[in-house]
């Protein structure tokens, strides 16, 4: 399974997902773009979005997108601090 890590996303995150291929948005040279170009860009490149913000759900169409979303909450950017809230 190929997964994309938000920017503000833990690298070390991908660690946690063995025998899949990760990357983040800087490895992908994407740092920096807004979200709806973002996902336009991972449609069709990976399987699986992880990333912090929340809001991207309500302003964001996900549904036509070829990919999951996880969205994760944490109260500071520590691999401990993780918790599922939605996957969409």
């Amino acid at each position: 399974m190929h997964i994309l890590l938000d920017e503000c996303v833990n690298p070390r995150v991908g660690t946690a997902f063995t025998n899949h291929s990760v990357k983040t948005v800087l490895e992908m040279d994407w740092g920096g773009i807004t979200n709806g170009r973002l996902l336009a860009l991972a449609n069709g490149l990976f399987e699986v979005f992880v990333m912090f913000d929340r809001n991207l759900l309500h302003q964001q169409n996900t549904r036509v997108l070829g990919f999951g979303i996880i969205v994760v909450r944490v109260a500071d950017n520590k691999l401990s601090s993780g918790e599922v809230i939605h996957v969409g």
